[in-house]
Order: structure tokens, then C-alpha cells, then sequence
């Protein structure tokens, strides 16, 4: 989403927040033909996650299937992590050491972990599996209010008219959505509805928490270590989860699911979008964010033929307007934020 003066665009719960650090050297320039083919291979890897995730949970439970994809994305993860420090280990000068970490590092790496990865990844599959593509889409999109709303909390940010107006809106929306099929917690639609939008605030935590750190080290080194405290955490509960799977039923289909919400979804889409935060200024790749919600909403629509009613298509436009109000600012950003 388009960031505000202070708070950094978050991309959907997909894998924690990719913040780009003050140490990030600056890239050599790449054709922005490449740039935006890449930001729109990345809104479709998010988009169709939640097709793939609808898929799996015919032959895996979600709350297996988010343990899994974040078991897988955490070796990954720490692959490419281990690669890149050897990598820099012999080209970096010796004069630029990697800055160690401390003890108290490792614990906001674990805070990051419980709110980026444990919480959000497993709130929001969990969520999905119990409401529509819809409804997901869009309290996912109201993301940047929430992150919002925790930096004036925290002190980060100045409430004005506007986004105080653009908060309002946004949280009609999901009310709106709410009070679809009864404001009753028996409906399980309201159930997904509430664990997704627990997973949304978690992960806006953890990009307000993120931010403490983000100066400190590499988007890379910070994914790395919060997917490997949260891996270590959930590993009794993967295992007996796995001895409890009754693994005849899982196919072709179930092991898609792990592989492309852990590799397209958890990686592959954060590595995009780390790319092109370092040659583009993040507002505009935060626009190709917005894109999601109505994506979603339409592949739910046309592929899970998931009813539209007026319900759904006031809640859309109450969030998306809501959102852009809250973080549309009338300053232009300049093109010389942009490395291409």
C-alpha cells in the first residue's frame, strides 16, 4: 500500500514486510519495462494465493497447510540468507564487516517472528479457509489503516481530518462486510472474517516493531532470523500435526499448495518486491498493492463462483476508498526517488 510520511508499504500477509535498510547499497538502474513486468508477476502470485490456498484445504487442514508453507519459506528463507552472507563475505571489503548481532537483536528478531510470521501467516490461511476470497481480500487491504492507526499510538504519526476521515470509511466497510450473514459468531464467515483481520492487526504490529530494526540490518537478515525463530517454535506442533495428517488423502493438489504459498507467496513475491523497492520509490510500488483486493475479489467471484452481492460491492467501495483517502497525500513525490 502507499506509505505514509513515516510508516513503510506492507505487502499482503503473504511473508513479512520486506523493509529496505539505510545500509542497502544502491542498485544499478533496471528498465522499467522489467521493473513493472516484475511488480505484476508479484500481485498475481499474492492474487492467485488465495485460489491455491482455497485448493489445498480440500486435501489439507489450513492450519497444517500454514505450518508447512512456513516450514518450507523458513529453509528457503535461511538458503538464500546463508548464500547472500557467503557471497558478501567475499566480495564485501573487509573494512565493512556484517553489524553482529546482540542478544537483544535476537529478540526483536523473535518479536518479528510471532507477529509477522506465526500470527499473521497462520491467522490469515486459517481465516480464508472459514470466510470468502471477498471478504479476505478486503480486510486485507485495510492493512495501511491499521498500521496507521498503531503509529499514532505509538507516537509515529499526527491524526489529521483526513485520515481520521479515511479510517472511518475503511472500518465501515468491514462492518459492512461483518453484518453480511448476521453479526452472530455461530456464522462462519464472521468467525474467518474476525481470525483474518487478528492476522492483519498482528502484522501491522510487526511492521510498526519492524521499523526499530529496519536501519539496523537488511530486509533479508531480519526475514531470515524471524522465520527460523518462529519455524523452531511451531516444530512440536508441526510434527504432531503431520503424525495426525492423513496423508493418503494428499495428493498432486495438497503439495502445490505447500510449495507455492512457501515459494511463490512467502519468497518469490518478497524478493520482487524488495527488488523493486530498491529502484522505485515505495508509494508507487505500493499502487500495484491496491490492485489485490479488487483481483481477489474477482477471482473469487469468477473462479470459486463465490456470490457478489450488494453487501460485497458497498464494503469494496467503502475500504478502497477509505484506504486511499487515508493515504493519499497531496505532496508529489519526485522522480528522483526512483533509481531507474
Amino acid at each position: 500500500m502507499t506509505p505514509s510520511s513515516t510508516t513503510p508499504a506492507p505487502p499482503p500477509p503473504a511473508s513479512p514486510i520486506p523493509t529496505p535498510s539505510a545500509s542497502t547499497a544502491t542498485p544499478r538502474s533496471a528498465s522499467p519495462l522489467l521493473i513493472y513486468t516484475a511488480l505484476t508477476m508479484m500481485i498475481l502470485l499474492w492474487t492467485i494465493n488465495y485460489l491455491v490456498a482455497k485448493e489445498g484445504f480440500k486435501q489439507i487442514d489450513s492450519l497444517t497447510l500454514s505450518l508447512y508453507r512456513i516450514t518450507v519459506a523458513t529453509i528457503l528463507m535461511l538458503g538464500i540468507y546463508l548464500f547472500s552472507a557467503r557471497t558478501a563475505a567475499r566480495t564485501a571489503p573487509s573494512t565493512t564487516p556484517r553489524k553482529k548481532i546482540t542478544r537483544r537483536d535476537y529478540f526483536h528478531f523473535a518479536r518479528l517472528g510471532f507477529l509477522g510470521v506465526i500470527m499473521n501467516q497462520i491467522l490469515f490461511t486459517v481465516g480464508l479457509d472459514l470466510t470468502t476470497v471477498g471478504h479476505s481480500s478486503l480486510i486485507i487491504a485495510i492493512g495501511p489503516v491499521n498500521i496507521l492507526l498503531l503509529a499514532v499510538l505509538f507516537g509515529l504519526e499526527h491524526l489529521t481530518w483526513r485520515k481520521v476521515a479515511g479510517m472511518t470509511i475503511a472500518f465501515a466497510g468491514v462492518v459492512v462486510l461483518a453484518v453480511e450473514h448476521g453479526l452472530s459468531l455461530h456464522a462462519a464467515t464472521l468467525r474467518g472474517d474476525l481470525i483474518t483481520l487478528t492476522g492483519s492487526i498482528a502484522f501491522s504490529l510487526y511492521t510498526v516493531y519492524g521499523k526499530k530494526i529496519a536501519g539496523h540490518f537488511d530486509a533479508l537478515t531480519i526475514n531470515a532470523y524471524s522465520y527460523l525463530f518462529a519455524a523452531a517454535v511451531l516444530l512440536p506442533l508441526t510434527l504432531w500435526r503431520s503424525a495426525h495428517l492423513d496423508w493418503s488423502r494428499v495428493g498432486v493438489q495438497g503439495w502445490f499448495a505447500i510449495v507455492y504459498m512457501a515459494v511463490g507467496t512467502s519468497v518469490v513475491a518478497y524478493l520482487i518486491y524488495f527488488w523493486a523497492l530498491q529502484h522505485l520509490a515505495a508509494s508507487r510500488v505500493g499502487v500495484f498493492t491496491y490492485l489485490q483486493p479488487l483481483l481477489g475479489t474477482l477471482l473469487g467471484l469468477f473462479v470459486l463462483g463465490e456470490p457478489f452481492t450488494r453487501y460485497l460491492a458497498v464494503a469494496a467501495f467503502l475500504v478502497i476508498a477509505g484506504v486511499l483517502l487515508t493515504e493519499w497525500h497531496p505532496r508529489k513525490i519526485p522522480d528522483a526517488e526512483d533509481a531507474c
